[in-house]
């Protein structure tokens, strides 16, 4: 119960942006893994029943294709490669 106390604040924090980055620098991936089928759900229910799994896999597959092209962007830049994935902005960016 702990760990999804941390995981909410921590999406909570990334949500409403606040000075402390303390919170931020322990990353996870459990964030943007809700978020993300969370939103790959919500757009399979609103699909036509013959398109439900196609739609999913789209929204969740294009959703990690495009958070692995700005992390491979971040550590290009001097970033880390589950900063980048997780959400955390990096010094140097």
């Amino acid at each position: 119960m702990r760990d999804v106390k941390t995981v909410g604040n921590k999406f909570y924090h990334v949500l409403v942006p606040r000075n402390d980055k303390t919170l931020l620098r322990d990353w996870d991936l459990w964030g943007p893994l809700l978020l993300c089928v969370s939103l790959a759900l919500i757009l399979r229910e609103t699909a036509a029943d013959d398109q439900k799994t196609l739609v999913f896999t789209s929204v969740f597959v294009i959703v990690w294709v495009g958070s692995a092209v700005v992390t491979i962007n971040s550590q290009l830049l001097g970033g880390s490669f589950f900063h980048g994935i997780s959400g955390r902005q990096s010094a140097t960016a």
